[in-house]
């Protein structure tokens, strides 16, 4: 059993289902087990895709950029001029045009990608480990000891008019030093 961090690349669709819910993909975001990458579309991707969705309640989010900051964090962003010479590759076994970035990083990299879309698992040039499929192969693994302080659940966000819930239950935070 190796201790070394499993390195990835990260899809979209988890970090945006991250942001929007506390949820396993919201812990492993921040696990220090795992080493992320990620095309700089992912935050460009990310953020339109957010802002449209919950347009009309970002005011009513103080912590929105905070939250995106912190889940951001980890990530590794790979210029695309590092695996721009991989895009022909992934235009061509991606099964839509905006997941070619991904694949294109992950062959550059030469890792899998972390993804709960399907579709994407339907290639052989790219490993694809979902959620589930990831946290099988850290069941194992120990966590490395850091430097940096404990997470904690901060509550936070808007909530949802009908049912007072609140939108993005916690935020995940480091305790003050």
């Amino acid at each position: 059993m190796s201790d070394d961090p499993i390195r990835l690349v990260v899809d979209a669709n988890i970090f945006i289902s991250a942001f929007l819910k506390v949820a396993t993909s919201r812990h492993l975001l921040l696990d220090e087990r795992l080493e992320l990458y990620a095309p700089a579309d992912l935050f460009r991707e990310a953020q339109k895709v957010l802002r449209n969705r919950l347009a009309n309640r970002i005011k009513a989010i103080p912590d929105f950029d905070q939250l995106f900051s912190t889940l951001t964090s980890g990530i590794h962003v790979v210029d695309k001029n590092d695996y721009d010479s991989f895009m022909s590759k992934a235009l061509e076994i991606a099964p839509h045009q905006e997941d070619a970035p991904y694949l294109a990083c992950a062959l550059h990299l030469g890792i899998p990608l972390w993804s709960n879309d399907a579709e994407l698992r339907d290639q052989n040039f790219v490993k694809v480990l979902s959620t589930t499929a990831l946290l099988e192969k850290l069941k194992n693994r120990r966590r490395r000891s850091v430097k940096s302080p404990p997470i904690t659940l901060i509550p936070y966000g808007a909530t949802n008019d009908r049912r007072g819930t609140s939108l993005f239950g916690s935020l995940l935070l480091a305790e003050p030093g």
